[in-house]
């Protein structure tokens, strides 16, 4: 896993957008959650409709993160399940 920020500067992060952009922290939420989804589906490992997500949640902003992507996923029909 390549980590490109902790969680104290990925707070610093959203915060900026949250100041500097016209978005609310739930709006900041869904853009997340979209790029992420967008990336994964791109991915390789993805072996098409039969593939299965597990996403593990944590508390806090990341993982409504996760559960945004979760839902995404599952409307997208792919079967997800959430570990929070």
């Amino acid at each position: 896993m390549l980590e490109v920020l902790d969680a104290d500067a990925m707070r610093a992060a959203d915060a900026h957008a949250i100041a500097h952009e016209p978005i609310a922290s739930l709006d900041l939420m869904e853009r997340a959650a979209n790029a992420f989804t967008g990336e994964l589906l791109r991915s390789p490992l993805v072996q098409g409709a039969g593939t299965s997500f597990l996403i593990a949640c944590g508390p806090g902003n990341n993982g409504g993160d996760g559960l945004v992507s979760a839902r995404s996923l599952h409307q997208k029909g792919y079967p997800v399940r959430v570990v929070a």
